[in-house]
């Protein structure tokens, strides 16, 4: 049970999850972790791979899973839409104010950068706070961020 302020954008998300597809990856999930793992086979006509498992069944028939291979990849597609559909709800009720956030460490320093809003950030968004480092970032030759910051001071010292 979520608390009365939790989205309703999110329920209805984890709601259809729950109903379509996450209970039965949960008991999977347990069962293989604290059960058995179950068996497969490779039918040689249709080069399928099916999977049985006696203790996921209902009553007292095995589970069988006739294209293991599908059922697989279309569970890890569901998990990865619904990890997309909450963090795209996520990001798209930020604040849209300037901050600086912290890129990685190295060598013992937090490199920095200062990220202006903007929909599509990635990561060459933003101007970099760490280049007067004396140790160079060592992504400094892909990162959008530092050759942005060194565009951004050429430009101020134009202006001085």
């Amino acid at each position: 049970m979520y608390p009365n302020n939790f989205p309703i954008e999110l329920n209805t998300l984890l709601s259809e999850a729950y109903d379509k597809w996450f209970i039965q990856l949960r008991i999977y999930r347990t069962e293989f972790t604290h059960g058995s793992l179950g068996s497969c086979h490779k039918d040689d006509k249709t080069n399928k791979i099916s999977y049985m498992h006696s203790g996921l069944g209902k009553n007292q028939k095995a589970l069988v899973i006739d294209d293991f291979i599908s059922y697989i990849n279309d569970t890890f597609k569901n998990v990865l839409l619904l990890q997309h559909n909450i963090f795209e709800f996520l990001y798209n009720s930020l604040p849209l104010e300037s901050t600086i956030v912290l890129c990685g460490f190295y060598k013992g320093l937090g490199y920095m950068r200062f990220i202006e809003p903007e929909k599509n950030l990635t990561f060459n968004s933003g101007l970099c706070r760490s280049m007067e480092y004396n140790t160079a970032c060592p992504l400094k030759d892909k990162c959008g961020a530092y050759t942005n910051a060194i565009k951004h001071n050429k430009s101020l010292e134009r202006n001085i």
